[in-house]
């Protein structure tokens, strides 16, 4: 899910992380209801379908830093973070993200028709051998 209010990426699952290290010491994080502690980040890739020119188009995106924060419910995506090297470009039908030389790096989309929540169509990618282009802290992956 992407969002607005996040200050970082996060995931539920360690199983997502391709590689992951312990923090020097945990990282306190309040959410609504307590305070919870981070121990640890990775990279997570991500395969997902972007809609380029009107064509489906595979693509896998490397995500770094990604936290581990096994209470959550849903992977959190952040936007404010996102936007500290990409820009947006949204509309009813989906949230794209761009590099400054216009590469949508990701497309966000409702997660139920009408809805205004966005979320990245995708799953955890496992990637034996890779060509990347690298985009300050995330990458688009060809295949």
């Amino acid at each position: 899910m992407l969002d607005s209010g996040s200050s970082s990426h996060f995931t539920l699952h360690k199983s997502d992380f391709m590689d992951y290290e312990l923090l020097q010491s945990p990282q306190e994080v309040k959410t609504a209801a307590h305070t919870i502690y981070l121990v640890d980040k990775g990279a997570v890739f991500i395969d997902h379908i972007m809609i380029l020119k009107g064509k489906k188009v595979n693509k896998t995106l490397r995500i770094y830093p990604v936290y581990h924060l096994p209470h959550l419910t849903v992977r959190l995506l952040s936007l404010s973070t996102f936007l500290q090297g990409l820009s947006i470009y949204g509309n009813a039908l989906r949230i794209s993200l761009l590099t400054n030389s216009k590469i949508e790096v990701l497309q966000c989309v409702p997660c139920n028709p009408g809805d205004t929540i966005y979320c990245l169509k995708g799953t955890s990618a496992r990637l034996q051998s890779i060509h990347s282009v690298f985009v300050k802290d995330y990458e688009i992956i060809h295949r």
